[in-house]
């Protein structure tokens, strides 16, 4: 599960300068209007939304669910007071006060992922008022018609040779934002807009609301090292599995049961979890090989995944794309390869479980629900 805000906000950011360069201007009437539509207030509210990339499966019906991360954000004109609110399913994973924060933001990853927002959003009305927006096209964002304004990035240089690109969605009705749209490095990220206001101000707006932003492991990926280890011989490789561990069985997803081995989480100046690994598929000198299905379980919670906002009796799957190099009967020589990978998480019967496996979404799913506790 990764942030937008870590990607997203330096893009803003560089977008923004945009605001200085000369494109075509938009037409009067839309840009009057869409200044218009974000009021007078002093403090300006927004709220965004963007896909974290995984789906929630219902493991009985199979249902898939979007997971997605949710941003709000409230910061005066000047950018100097910042609330910014990071959430997933309903619940906070992340809080960011300025300036408040500002000692601890001085060791955080730079620029600051809330000002990073709030400068796009303190400086949108005035790239309107300046005269250099650029009215890019007519279109349609889920149906409803909409105005694209472009906000063109710096002119290409030797470092950045593709500067990043800013559009706005502004509805054709409303005038009111309705998505942004940033495309950086051939890359393109949309977000959903939904308020943008200026409004007033009020103190409750400018109070914590959950965990600090800074030292999320959520939003800042950072996972427990896990190892594994074997003292089977070859021949001998265990593959019995004791409670109060699960198993999928010997044999699931045309995938037999090749090892059983104990599994360790290390935590930084904290004593190490203990839990087991199954490995399906090739299994290399006893372990799990680069196209081995895996299955981890820890009677502990790694702190880099958001675990409650998985829902009950469901897995949290997402796929990445990776690099390796790889040798076939019809091509000896290893070559590059790119593959994608599958990843499952769960909780069930109280452990923490992970799968990991290149046969794709199907047999993750059918791994997920064969598990269960080893029959006596």
């Amino acid at each position: 599960m990764k942030s937008c805000i870590v990607v997203l906000g330096p893009v803003m950011v560089v977008a923004l300068a945009a605001c200085g360069s000369s494109s075509p201007q938009a037409s009067p009437t839309v840009v009057r209007r869409a200044i218009a539509a974000l009021g007078v207030g002093p403090i300006m509210h927004v709220v965004t939304e963007q896909p974290t990339g995984a789906v929630d499966v219902d493991l009985k019906t199979g249902r898939r669910t979007a997971s997605v991360f949710r941003d709000e954000l409230w910061t005066d004109r000047h950018g100097h007071r910042i609330h910014f609110v990071v959430s997933e399913g309903g619940r906070t994973v992340g809080d960011l006060l300025l300036p408040q924060d500002v000692a601890k933001s001085k060791s955080a990853f730079p620029p600051d992922p809330g000002r990073a927002l709030a400068s796009f959003w303190t400086g949108y009305r005035a790239a309107l008022k300046s005269g250099r927006a650029e009215l890019d096209r007519r279109g349609a964002v889920r149906g409803r018609p909409v105005y694209w304004l472009r906000f063109e990035s710096a002119r290409p240089s030797t470092s950045v040779p593709h500067p990043p690109t800013l559009e706005i969605a502004v509805d054709a009705r409303s005038y009111e934002p309705v998505l942004s749209r940033t495309t950086f490095d051939g890359r393109r990220y949309d977000e959903r807009i939904l308020v943008t206001k200026a409004i007033p101000y009020r103190s409750a707006d400018f109070r914590r609301e959950g965990p600090s932003l800074l030292a999320s492991a959520i939003l800042h990926g950072n996972s427990w090292s896990t190892g594994t280890s074997t003292s089977h011989p070859r021949a001998s490789l265990k593959t019995t599995v004791d409670a109060p561990w699960l198993t999928a069985g010997k044999s699931v997803a045309r995938l037999e049961l090749g090892a059983v081995n104990p599994l360790t989480a290390r935590r930084k100046q904290k004593p190490s979890i203990h839990g087991i690994e199954l490995v399906y598929g090739p299994v290399r000198d006893g372990l799990a090989g680069t196209r081995s299905t895996t299955i981890d379980e820890l009677p502990r919670a790694d702190p880099s995944i958001d675990w409650k906002s998985i829902p009950a009796d469901s897995v949290q799957v997402d796929v990445s794309k990776g690099y390796g190099r790889s040798a076939t009967a019809a091509h000896p020589h290893p070559r590059n390869t790119s593959f994608k990978e599958w990843t499952g998480y769960l909780e069930k019967d109280n452990l923490y479980i992970t799968i990991n496996t290149l046969q794709g979404e199907r047999a993750l799913l059918e791994l997920a629900r064969s598990l269960h506790r080893p029959r006596k």
